[in-house]
């Protein structure tokens, strides 16, 4: 789809004739433009969910806020067709901006870490106890299709995106540099064939469309 059929899409907005409440899993999202000082447009793939309806993988082109850029993992809220989930409108005033989202991940964290420290304290592992998992600026819980994500599902997504969604220090199953892995032993450990294998799963779920497909198995093929 051109930059038209892009404006097209984002300047479309469906007649809802009985509009249900639902969530959009990001799955993926175009870069923001670097000399804009408002905001740009924004293709993403997302994973629209609603009550009593199978979710659905669509694509969606917007004109969004750079203060409001999405980024893959954040869920953004939409108003979808009851029975016909492929017709939604996100519902941007109700996404905070960057700034405001940093202020609940912040939050969240420091309830996280308080938690962990009153653990620690009453079973004796001291108040500096390492802890695992902390990852700033990310969400702060991953979902799938509007429940918490599995393990294999969040390998898959950070496979994809090059992210470490869940603070792990792996990305896709394979370890990040400040684990201080091997990178031989990191090679072996995870091989392109499964990088592969998850990349086709994820096509074929209709999570990535068929460019992104290709120019991510050509990216893979390459490092042989």
């Amino acid at each position: 789809m051109g930059f038209f059929g892009n404006l097209i899409d984002a300047l479309g907005k469906p007649n809802l004739a009985d509009p249900v409440e639902g969530t959009a899993q990001v799955v993926s999202a175009s870069m923001p433009p670097h000399k804009s000082g408002g905001g740009g447009m924004c293709v993403m793939h997302l994973v629209v969910t609603i009550p009593g309806q199978p979710s659905v993988a669509v694509r969606k082109a917007s004109i969004v806020r750079l203060a409001q850029w999405p980024m893959p993992g954040v869920v953004l809220p939409v108003l979808a067709e009851r029975d016909d989930p492929h017709k939604y409108v996100i519902l941007w005033d109700r996404v905070p901006s960057g700034s405001e989202r940093g202020a609940q991940q912040a939050a969240q964290v420091a309830s996280r870490l308080n938690g962990a420290d009153q653990r620690a304290a009453s079973t004796g592992a001291g108040a500096h106890a390492p802890r695992s998992g902390v990852v700033f600026g990310m969400p702060a819980s991953i979902s799938v299709n509007g429940q918490p994500a599995t393990d294999e599902a969040i390998v898959a997504f950070e496979a994809m995106t090059g992210i470490d969604l869940n603070g792990d220090g792996m990305v896709g199953g394979r370890a990040t540099a400040s684990t201080g892995a091997d990178p031989a032993d990191d090679a072996a450990a995870t091989g392109a064939e499964d990088r592969l294998r998850r990349l086709q799963s994820l096509r074929d779920d209709g999570l990535v469309s068929e460019t992104e497909y290709q120019a991510k198995r050509a990216e893979i093929l390459s490092g042989l």
